[in-house]
């Protein structure tokens, strides 16, 4: 923020974002337990993970990714946490007979999100945009190895443990419900 100041201040110190202690690198047993209790068919069993909520996480090119990696044989299984969006619902009606692989929860308890960390073979996570990007932090914390976007803050806070595919191409963001009734009320004139 410095280089933006009119003048250099006396005294600058970076405050760093902590992470909870919960985020922790669990023993094998107990991961896998917590997992098993959610997916009793991922007890041994390799799978990614992604955890999202808004569109700009990208679950369309998660999905993208992961129906490749089943093209190419020996696929893992997908375990998807966040309340999916009409684009996604539009397309686990294509591939049905992905479904056998593909895990959703709208919600997840901490603890289990923390077990997936610990037990997924990759977090992946090709976000458009993040504001600072926890889920990499988190995954990050938990010894979880990362395939996110190569661009800030994706890079910022993956640093070297992260590994990184090239950012994809943005759909138009989705209109929020007021946008909506703003667009009506110009159709109206």
């Amino acid at each position: 923020m410095e280089p933006h100041l009119v003048t250099t201040p006396l005294l600058s110190s970076v405050l760093h974002n902590p992470i909870a202690t919960r985020l922790s690198v669990l023993p094998d047993r107990r991961a896998q337990a917590t997992v098993a209790e959610a997916f009793p068919r991922l007890a041994d069993e390799p799978f990614l993970f992604h955890i999202a909520r808004r569109w700009y996480k990208n679950f369309l090119e998660v999905l993208a990714i992961w129906e490749y990696l089943h093209r190419l044989g020996d696929p893992p299984h997908l375990v998807l946490v966040g309340a999916p969006d009409a684009s996604m619902h539009n397309w686990l009606q294509q591939p049905p007979h992905l479904a056998p692989w593909l895990h959703v929860l709208e919600a997840a308890s901490d603890d289990l999100v923390v077990a997936l960390y610990n037990r997924a073979a990759a977090l992946l996570y090709p976000s458009h945009a993040e504001g600072f990007g926890w889920p990499i932090l988190e995954a990050l914390a938990c010894g979880c190895p990362l395939l996110t976007t190569a661009r800030a803050p994706m890079t910022e806070v993956g640093g070297e443990a992260a590994s990184y595919i090239p950012p994809m191409p943005a759909p138009p963001a989705p209109l929020e419900p007021h946008d909506q009734r703003a667009l009506a009320l110009q159709e109206c004139r």
